[in-house]
Formats: structure tokens, C-alpha cells, sequence
């Protein structure tokens, strides 16, 4: 059995021809046996609506309305719990990358556990930038140009979902697990409509995603708080040096002084509130709140 999985915001228009290119593109491959999960994700459109009509005439089709906007990610881990195939294909339902892309991915699987596409084409210089230092940073690797389409196995899935991770970033997560994984390379199309991710919150995930997958960051301020305290006292014991060599000698600099201080003093604070992101992300996952919460399902 295949379980197409995708979550729904800001994309009403798309949903009918999502499910019907979809649909076949799964019989296309020989996958007669297919559902079709849809998530949406507090889309402001007429998304349920339509996808009434759409379960009307497909009772393949099972939809999961959340409460409110969660976020990409937990919306298609949302559908990913409640996936029963043997297979299961993520899809976004923009058509951004075509449905089927399926066939490919199958072709591609072979003995492997799970193969995904990723941009045949270059991406933008910003997210080429994050990548490489997601990359320098990260105790994981990720490719630079993935993309959600991937199909995967039951026994990745499973191992997937074990992850308990309150703040999600899918392709960390993905690519930490582990398994074979195949790359597979797709052409996309511009999406219809403006994009569902502003660039605050693509900061916002590159944010999260550094601070998921890595503690360099809290090395690096451990390592500049060191050197900056050695320099301190070595500066400090020169100055005394002179001090008792010559007691007349009076140390100018006011303003070094000054600009010395506000910037011990910014350097402190930026170290504290690095520290009390990592904290927070400690207090979000001991409080253990759920990723989502379902309103509704049809």
C-alpha cells in the first residue's frame, strides 16, 4: 500500500489537480493501492471546502484539519503518523515539483530506503549561504538542494517517527536517521500565487535548524569568552607592569575604555541570550507539548 502525504496552505487552487495528477501518477507505477492524506494547515482559503468535494468523489482521500497554522513541518509530520502504507510519498500539494516525480523516486529506490529529490537547477545565493554553514556547523549532513518529495519505507518511517523532537526541522531529522538514501535530481515550476514562506520565516527555520543540529555555536561564544578574558589579563597585567615601573604614569584612553566596555558588555548579554535560546529549546521539549492539534478529520 502507498500513502501520499501533503500538507495544504494557501494552496486551494492546486488541490484538485494535486489529487488527480497524484493518483495517477500511483496507478501509473503499478500502485493500485493508495490513500491520499491531507493536512491542512490553518489555510486562510477555502481549502476544506474543497477538499469535501474532493473526499466526495475519492474515497481514497482522508483529511486532518488542524487547529490553527502550525508550521510546514509539523503539518507533514502530522500526516506522517497517521500514514499506513508500506510506502509513503511527502508531496507538497503547490505543484511546484510535479507528482510525478513519483515514478522516478520509485525507479531510484531499488534496494535503497528511501529516495528524495532534490533541484536539478541552482538555488538562490541566500539559500546556497545557509546551507554551507548548516553544513560547517551541523553534526549532520544535509543536502544543500532537497526537497520534500521523497518516498520512503515503512522501516524508515517507524524509525522516524521515534524521534521525539518538539521543535522540528525535517531535513536534519531525515537525513540523521540514517538509512540508504537516493538523491534523485527534478526540474520545478514556479509556484501559482504568492509563496507560503516569507523570508522571517525561513530565518526563523534556518535559526531553528542550526540550533537543532549543532553546538557549535555555544563552543564558538565558550572559545571567544576564553580568548577575550585572556586578553583581558594580559592587557591588565601589562598596565600594572608600567603602573609599578613608573607610579606617575597615568593611562590614557577614555574613549578605548569606553567602546572596551560597551562592548564587553554587548558580548555578555549576546552570550546570554544565545545560551537562553538553547535553554528555551531545552523548556519547549521537557514540556512536552504536542507538535499540533487536529480540529477536525474527514
Amino acid at each position: 500500500m502507498l500513502s501520499i502525504v501533503t500538507s495544504v496552505y494557501k494552496t486551494a487552487q492546486s488541490l484538485d489537480e494535486f489529487e488527480v495528477r497524484a493518483g495517477a501518477a500511483a496507478r501509473s507505477c503499478g500502485l493500485e493501492d493508495y490513500e491520499m492524506i491531507f493536512v491542512i494547515d490553518g489555510s486562510p482559503d477555502d481549502a476544506v471546502v474543497r477538499l469535501h468535494g474532493i473526499k466526495a468523489r475519492n474515497q481514497r482521500v482522508r483529511v486532518v484539519e488542524l487547529s490553527r497554522n502550525f508550521g510546514h513541518h509539523p503539518a507533514l509530520w502530522c500526516g506522517l503518523e497517521r500514514a499506513k502504507g508500506d510506502l509513503v510519498f511527502l508531496a507538497d500539494s503547490d505543484l511546484e515539483t510535479a507528482p510525478e516525480v513519483l515514478g522516478e523516486l520509485l525507479a531510484a529506490l531499488g534496494e535503497n530506503d528511501v529516495a528524495f529529490a532534490c533541484r536539478a537547477e541552482q538555488r538562490r545565493w541566500t539559500s546556497r549561504l545557509f546551507w554551507r554553514i548548516f553544513s560547517a556547523l551541523a553534526e549532520v549532513r544535509v543536502p544543500a538542494n532537497m526537497l520534500t518529495e521523497r518516498l520512503m519505507r515503512r522501516q524508515y518511517v517507524d524509525q522516524l517517527l521515534r524521534m521525539n523532537d518538539r521543535t522540528l526541522f525535517l531535513g536534519g531529522m531525515m537525513a540523521w536517521a540514517g538509512f540508504r538514501q537516493m538523491a534523485v535530481p527534478v526540474l520545478r515550476t514556479r509556484r501559482s500565487g504568492p509563496p507560503s514562506y516569507h523570508w522571517w520565516q525561513r530565518c526563523a527555520l534556518a535559526f531553528d535548524a542550526l540550533t537543532s543540529f549543532s553546538v557549535v555555536p555555544l563552543k564558538v561564544l565558550f572559545a571567544g569568552g576564553v580568548a577575550l578574558a585572556a586578553v583581558s589579563l594580559v592587557a591588565g597585567a601589562v598596565l600594572i607592569a608600567v603602573k609599578l615601573a613608573n607610579p606617575v604614569y597615568i593611562v590614557p584612553g577614555f574613549t578605548a575604555l569606553a567602546v572596551l566596555l560597551l562592548f564587553s558588555v554587548g558580548s555578555i548579554l549576546g552570550a546570554i541570550g544565545l545560551v537562553g535560546l538553547y535553554l528555551g529549546k531545552a523548556f519547549l521539549q521537557t514540556k512536552a507539548r504536542p507538535v499540533y492539534i487536529v480540529r477536525q478529520e474527514f
